[in-house]
């Protein structure tokens, strides 16, 4: 069964947590600081006046390969009540974002 392409899945941080794995040129799996990626902000979500940092999926990805960070990429984006996990490059005859599974929050 062919997986759902997660390309254009917009990871919002607001109130959730997230975490971006990736390799280093070490080969060995990191968590990528927040701050080495540059988000879009939207000042105007649900007109809370609230600053919402977010990119596509897809972004994010050109942006890991661009800092020379290697795939496969997991995003993670929980929330108190719910959880997504993303990857990216787990396989390579599909060449894109995937919902890998889903966590019932950290509450």
């Amino acid at each position: 069964m062919k997986a759902q392409n997660c390309d254009n899945v917009v990871i919002e941080t607001g109130q959730a947590i997230i975490i971006i794995i990736a390799e280093n040129n070490e080969g060995k799996q990191v968590i990528v600081q927040e701050d080495e990626i540059k988000w879009k902000v939207n000042s105007r979500k649900h007109n809370t006046g609230i600053h919402i940092k977010h990119l596509k999926l897809k972004e994010i990805s050109n942006q890991l390969t661009a800092l020379g960070y290697r795939a496969v990429f997991s995003v993670w984006r929980e929330t108190e009540e719910e959880g997504v996990i993303y990857q990216f490059g787990n396989y390579p005859e599909y060449p894109n974002w995937e919902k890998h599974g889903e966590t019932k929050g950290y509450a």
